[in-house]
Order: structure tokens, then C-alpha cells, then sequence
């Protein structure tokens, strides 16, 4: 799954120390001895997008530089392989994404634009060793492709996914008749005039992860007689046109409506399913409007998806979403539920930055949006991915969502950029998972660590159990591009720390520190009427930090500063008062870690 691209007005290295403000207490502490990250690119290029594909124990990622160049990158721990080679044999390649799933042997199908602004897919197989062209091919009807995403499944299958997308100069003079406008004399020159209107539409094609496709209805789409049928679309060798064909009226006089533009796609694929495999595309709707007073012309965009079978060249209407903002789509691993997705955005303005989800789970839309950072709307945040977690949790429909946050923004001083996760499942905060998990090692509570970690992508739905992750890091000159896997559930602690195996990190256990947070850290009575007490003790060296008390969705009841405790066994009582009766979750932080347990109030 690939990222959404960083705009990064300004890079400035630097320990820095999180602003933090009235919702500080949601913050998770650094654990500085442990990391788990490592890296797969090491130079002075910038890298703007990246992308990642996980199966099992391996993992590929694909990342661009600002020579213009991309690489695909690999790492087989299990066979101690890892290595790198550049796209389209060094030619020009932006933009690109990848995938990685086993059809036969391994293959990786990486997307990009080329040097000529078609998209290009080249399958990659795997020969024990390292990673081999196999195949390559264009796709796009015309020169003016972006924003290219793939998904693939467990079978194999793939969707690949682009716009198209122009401007063109108009002229235009509304009707001084038309109803849509109210005609004065400071409007009255607005009435003409021209404008660059984008005019952009949204494509897809179909295959197998190695590059082959279906022969659809005797075209042979192929990219050379002795291949074979090719990756393509189901209507049109070079891609079918997936968002609706639109009439766009220069001067429409029943509506104020101008252009429509459709750009910013991306893709998901379920798994393989008897009845047709679901393929859903999001994607960003815009309109051109003629303002009722003014004239002036402006435009309002949404965010939509249109699902539809895999090959079937059958496309239905979009449909609208309560998002906006550039999507970021995941499908769902359970063949008993091939429509469910999850769809990220961003959007927001200064002090006012949000990360924003919502989509479908066991055939049923949600109605609200889940805000992802209620406690960090003040920080500029961006880039958000997500994918569903391997193994049973992703199958029951659990689900990471990542990000890139600044330290400091909206003001004139230096800032950094770290990359926070948390988890869910249809819409709500995962039991025990109510912090902000840092993905990198980080620009936080001083520690004295520099640079800026941005641009995430991760990859989950195909692994047995966890989530990939990768990121850019720059510090001063040097650059990289570093990735972990984790089996840390994002929310329940930090990501970045390498679990130890003496300890669960599994859904609703401790964050993978090394101790055993079960037995410093307790509750009694539990379930309790009028009060509870926390037993707690710190070992040599060892400093108190926070104990936090939230509802179920995550909303802070009661926290109580431990910076002021000491080595040694302490007891703390809480007595709540007038809250409802039911489970509320208590994060206790040391420098040591954290643990986060339920306790339940009855009447």
C-alpha cells in the first residue's frame, strides 16, 4: 500500500521536544534502547513516495529519489537475501507502488509513470537469490497519466489503477438570463472571462501478480506475441476508463455546474470469490461552480468509491462518501464479506489538521466518520495509509491506520515529522489500544534523536500475523528509507520496539517492553462499585510517568502524574464519583514501558 505524498514545506534536523498542549496526556514515552528498524536505502537523494508489498516473513518496497530515478527494494530474512535495482532498467519512473504474493513462485508487480508519462507495470519473479524482471508493459490511453496504485490478493489477482488527467484553457460568458447567477454591477465583468479547467478521469486494468491477463474476448492484450495475454483492461487493451463518462457544460443554464474532474485514485482487491472478485476503486470528484453572486468560479470535491467485479468491464455508478480528501483504500480478508473496505484521508487547514476513516464492515456502512487524532488536530498532519493486520485479526477485521505528524507547525520556529499508528475495527478504537503509537525511533520528549520520519506505507493483509511498515527518514544530508515489521498491535504501545518474545504484544497485552508488566502493574477489586486501586513498583532506575483512564472509545476520564514516585511497591486509590457502569481501559507508563489493562465499574 503506498503513501500519500508528503509536502513538506521545509526539512530542519534537530532534537526537538512535542508541544503538548491541553491533550498531552494521550503521548507515549520513548523507549531509547530498543529499535527495530532497517534500511534498504542510504544516500543524499530525497525520496517523495514510497510503497511496500509483505507476505509472510518477506518484504518488498519500491521509493523514488529526486534523481528522478525509483528502486524495488527486498529484504528475505529468512534466507538472509536483501538487496536493490532500479526501475524501468534506470530510465525515468515516478510515482511507484508495489505488491508481493506468491503464484507459483514469489513475484513483485511494480506500477510507476515513465519517462513518457504512460504508466508502466514490470513483474519481478523471484529465483532464490534476488528478484528478476519477468515481464513489463504501458498502460494508458494518452500521455497524461498519475497517481498509479495496485493491490493484489491472496490468489494472485491484481488491480492496477490511474488517472488521466489534462487542463484546458476556455473561455466562457454566462448568460446574463441564466438563474444561477444574480446580475450587478460588480459581478457584471466576472460574467467573462477564462480559466484553466483540470479535466481528468480515472482507469483501471486486471491480471495476475506475474504479469499474465485475460485474453478478454479474443483481443489478445498482449504486450508481445510470445507472452501472452498481458495485465489490461477488461474493455480497452491499455485501460478501461473505471469513473463515469461526464458531459462537462461550458455554460449550463439549468445547472451552475462546469467541469466535473475525477483524479487521485487508488485501489483494493478482495480475495478470490466464487460469485466475482470485488474490486473497489476511491478516488477524489471535484466540480467546477459558478458562485450564485459573484460568479466567481470555484470548486467542492469529495471523496467516493465504485465497486465492481474484477474483469468484468461492467462499471457502476461512484458513490458518494462522507470523506474528503485524497483516499488511501484497504479490502478486507474474508471471503464472507468481499465488499468490506477501509478508506483514510486528510484533511485541514492550521490548528486544525485531521486524519480521517471510515468504510464498510460485514456488508454495512458506517454512518460517521472516525476522527483517527482528536488529540492532535493542532499538528499538521498527513499521509495516511492503512491496511488490514495479518492473520485472524485482519480476517475479524482489524485494521492499522498510519501517519506523518509535525512536531511543531503553524509557527516560526524549527519543527520535525514523526510517523504515529493506532488500530481499529469498524470504526472503534481496538480494546487496550487508546495511545498513539510512534512507527519510528522519533523527534520526541527530547531524546535527543534527530531527523524527520515521514511518508509511511505499510503492509499487512497477507502476513500471518502483525503489520509491515516503512518510512523516509532525512537527518541533515544523509537520507534513508527504513522498514520493521511489528507484531505490536499500533495503539497498544510502540511499534518501534523490537518485541520480546517473554512477553505478549498480542491485541489487549503490553507493548512488548522487557518486563513483565503483569506482575509491577494490577488492579483490585476489579470489577469494582465505588473505588479501585492501582498497585504499582518501579525497579532501580526505573521513573514513574502517567496512569491514564479512558472510556472504551478512548475519550480520558481521570489521569494521575507518576513522575513524582519512586523505586519500590506503591498503591494508588481512585474513587470516580458519578460514572456510567462499564469497561474503561487504564494505561500506566513508565521509562521502562507501558501497560494498558480493563477494569470494569458496576452500579
Amino acid at each position: 500500500m503506498k503513501h500519500l505524498k508528503f509536502m513538506l514545506r521545509s526539512v530542519m534536523a534537530g532534537a526537538l521536544s512535542i508541544g503538548l498542549g491541553s491533550h498531552a496526556l494521550a503521548q507515549v514515552r520513548p523507549d531509547l534502547a530498543y529499535t527495530d528498524e532497517d534500511e534498504i536505502y542510504t544516500g543524499s537523494e530525497f525520496v517523495s513516495n514510497t510503497g511496500m508489498g509483505a507476505l509472510q516473513d518477506r518484504q518488498v518496497m519500491v521509493y523514488d529519489l529526486s534523481d528522478g530515478t525509483s528502486e524495488l527494494g527486498w529484504d528475505y530474512a529468512a534466507q538472509g537475501k536483501k538487496g536493490t535495482l532500479l526501475l524501468n532498467e534506470g530510465n525515468p519512473a515516478y510515482d511507484p507502488d508495489v505488491v508481493l504474493a506468491e503464484y507459483e513462485s514469489d513475484y513483485a508487480l511494480a506500477v510507476f509513470i515513465n519517462q513518457n508519462n504512460y504508466v508502466q507495470w514490470e513483474s519481478y519473479y523471484w529465483d532464490g537469490n534476488e528478484f528478476q524482471l519477468h515481464r513489463s508493459c504501458i498502460l494508458g490511453t494518452q500521455p497524461t497519466c498519475g497517481s498509479p496504485n495496485v493491490d493484489v490478493n491472496a490468489a494472485g489477482m491484481v488491480a492496477i489503477t490511474w488517472h488521466q488527467s489534462t487542463e484546458i484553457w476556455e473561455g466562457w460568458e454566462l448568460d446574463f438570463d441564466n438563474p444561477a447567477i444574480v446580475t450587478t454591477e460588480k459581478n457584471r465583468l466576472a460574467l467573462r472571462g477564462g480559466m484553466s479547467f483540470v479535466v481528468s478521469d480515472i482507469y483501471g486494468a486486471y491480471g495476475y501478480v506475474d504479469g499474465s491477463g485475460n485474453d478478454i474476448e479474443g483481443k489478445g492484450c498482449a504486450c508481445s506475441e510470445e507472452a501472452g495475454p498481458s495485465i489490461s483492461g477488461a474493455i480497452n487493451c491499455l485501460g478501461d476508463q473505471v469513473s463515469p463518462a461526464i458531459d462537462r457544460p461550458l455554460n449550463s443554464y439549468e445547472e451552475d455546474e462546469l467541469y466535473e474532474f475525477n483524479k487521485w485514485p487508488d485501489v483494493s482487491i478482495s480475495q478470490f470469490h466464487d460469485e466475482g472478485t470485488r474490486v473497489t476503486f476511491s478516488y477524489v470528484n471535484g466540480h467546477y461552480l459558478v458562485d450564485d453572486v459573484t460568479a466567481d468560479i470555484h470548486t467542492t470535491t469529495g471523496t467516493v468509491y465504485q465497486p465492481h467485479m474484477w474483469y468484468s468491464g461492467a462499471y457502476t455508478g461512484l458513490i458518494t462518501t462522507p470523506l474528503k480528501g485524497q483516499p488511501r483504500i484497504a479490502s478486507r480478508k474474508n471471503n464472507d464479506y468481499p465488499n468490506d473496505i477501509e478508506i483514510v484521508t486528510a484533511t485541514g487547514s492550521c490548528n486544525n489538521w485531521k486524519i480521517n476513516n471510515w468504510g464498510i464492515f460485514n456488508d454495512d456502512q458506517r454512518l460517521d466518520v472516525t476522527l483517527v487524532n482528536p488529540e492532535y488536530t493542532t499538528r499538521y498532519s498527513t499521509s495516511p495509509v492503512v491496511t488490514y493486520r495479518g492473520g485472524s485479526e485482519g480476517y475479524d477485521g482489524d485494521y492499522t491506520i498510519v501517519w506523518a505528524t509535525e512536531v511543531e507547525f503553524c509557527l516560526d520556529e524549527n519543527y520535525g515529522s514523526d510517523v504515529l499508528g493506532r488500530s481499529y475495527k469498524n470504526g472503534d478504537i481496538i480494546a487496550g489500544g487508546t495511545v498513539y503509537s510512534y512507527i519510528n525511533k522519533g523527534n520526541f520528549h527530547g531524546d535527543g534523536l534527530e531527523g524527520d520520519q515521514l511518508i509511511p506505507s505499510v503492509a499487512g493483509r497477507l502476513t500471518d500475523e502483525g503489520v509491515d511498515y516503512m518510512f523516509f527518514e532525512s537527518l541533515e544530508d544523509i537520507n534513508m528509507v527504513l522498514y520493521k515489521h511489528s507484531d505490536v498491535v499500533a495503539g497498544s504501545g510502540h511499534v518501534r520496539v523490537a518485541p520480546d518474545p517473554n512477553v505478549n504484544t498480542t491485541k489487549g497485552g503490553s507493548t512488548g517492553r522487557t518486563f513483565d508488566a503483569a506482575d509491577n502493574f494490577s488492579s483490585y477489586p476489579n470489577p469494582f462499585t465505588d473505588k479501585v486501586n492501582f498497585a504499582f513498583t518501579l525497579a532501580k532506575g526505573e521513573k514513574g510517568d502517567r496512569m491514564i483512564i479512558t472510556d472504551i472509545k478512548g475519550i480520558q476520564v481521570k489521569s494521575f502524574d507518576l513522575s513524582s514516585y519512586k523505586e519500590g511497591a506503591h498503591t494508588l486509590e481512585w474513587e470516580p464519583g458519578e460514572i456510567a457502569a462499564g469497561i474503561y481501559l487504564v494505561r500506566y507508563s513508565t521509562s521502562q514501558g507501558i501497560k494498558t489493562l480493563e477494569i470494569t465499574t458496576t452500579d
